[in-house]
């Protein structure tokens, strides 16, 4: 399948329905609490789950289903903390170490531990798109999380939201 990713429609209400297609009936609509860390992540991860799970769950986003792909957002997220930690250590210590290493040898190449950091970083930001979690991507699904709900909030076109989340 070529072209762009479908979004989901909960997505597209939020953005409007930016294209005025007919927005599709009977999309599987998950249905669970805010979903747990799995076991396996380390403490920076779980750190890093619970700051945004229950936001993103609120914003229709995240659900049960999708707890693999967001675990590896955190695991990532993980990766990058614990590699800038190593390297800020070992630029207290010796500034130019945490950015070059030199081999016995004599060859002197990039700290390994940035290219780690570097590619994780890579990898946090594919994942965390698909969950609005960069500015691209909330500007996309045009959400404000900061946004405090008015009492007016769904009294205008409320019938029309209605009836495409029946």
């Amino acid at each position: 399948m070529k072209g762009r990713k479908p979004s989901p429609t909960a997505l597209k209400m939020i953005m409007g329905n930016p294209g005025k297609k007919r927005l599709k009936v009977g999309e599987p609509k998950p249905e669970s609490d805010i979903p747990t860390p799995p076991e396996h992540l380390d403490e920076y991860a779980r750190e890093e789950w619970y700051r945004l799970a229950t936001g993103l769950y609120n914003l229709g986003i995240l659900y049960d289903i999708d707890r693999a792909i967001f675990a590896n957002y955190c695991i990532k997220y993980s990766e990058v903390r614990a590699c800038h930690e190593i390297l800020n250590h070992m630029a207290a210590e010796d500034r130019e170490a945490a950015f070059l290493d030199k081999k016995p040898s004599g060859i002197v190449c990039e700290q390994a531990l940035r290219k780690i950091a570097d590619q994780a970083a890579l990898d946090m930001l594919k994942f965390g798109a698909e969950f609005g979690l960069t500015p691209s991507s909330r500007v996309r699904l045009a959400i404000d999380p900061g946004r405090k709900p008015s009492k007016f909030d769904g009294l205008i076109g409320a019938k029309s939201k209605e009836r495409f989340f029946d």
